[in-house]
């Protein structure tokens, strides 16, 4: 949705508004379109709801040669390690969310790339939040994103990430 804001009669500023993935507390399924995968999450927590809204963008990864959901991959209190099977990459993302635990569980889009193989795969060595923080993660450039590692905290309610990047040749 595009949006235009004028500060006065000489300066208006035009842009693209987002939306995110799920409300607070909602669950939420994104798929990036056939051919892409996962380049941006971004992720904002709100202590009131203590849950975090998401957004993903897509980039070109080329053909897909098979794709397949996970199950759930964590439970809820429970660090979550995931990384897609068989040159897999992370092609979309799945959560819904339980208030008495104030977590969220998640599964994950995995698709093949035809005729590549995945190299130089790779945990990021910080998180990319801190705890009740703004999450904005990009896939650096020429690489695709493969698995995701996170841990909850009981006093925070949140979850910290780390996400795991591969090339693609």
């Amino acid at each position: 949705m595009k949006f235009q804001v004028c500060l006065s009669v000489f300066l208006c500023v035009t842009g693209v508004a987002f939306s995110w993935e799920n409300n607070w507390d909602g669950p939420f399924e994104f798929m990036c379109p056939h051919g892409q995968s996962i380049r941006r999450i971004t992720s904002n927590h709100n202590n009131r709801a203590e849950d975090r809204q998401w957004r993903f963008e897509c980039s070109n990864t080329g053909a897909v040669a098979s794709c397949v959901w996970s199950g759930y991959v964590n439970d809820f209190d429970q660090p979550l390690l995931f990384q897609c099977p068989n040159n897999g990459v992370i092609t979309g993302i799945s959560s819904y969310h339980n208030n008495n635990a104030e977590d969220r569980r998640f599964k994950f889009h995995c698709c093949s790339i035809s005729g590549r193989s995945l190299t130089n795969c790779r945990f990021s060595l910080s998180y990319s939040n801190t705890f009740d923080g703004y999450l904005n993660f990009y896939v650096p450039n020429n690489q695709v994103l493969k698995g995701a590692f996170s841990y909850h905290s009981n006093g925070a309610e949140d979850r910290r990430w780390k996400f795991e990047v591969c090339q693609s040749s």
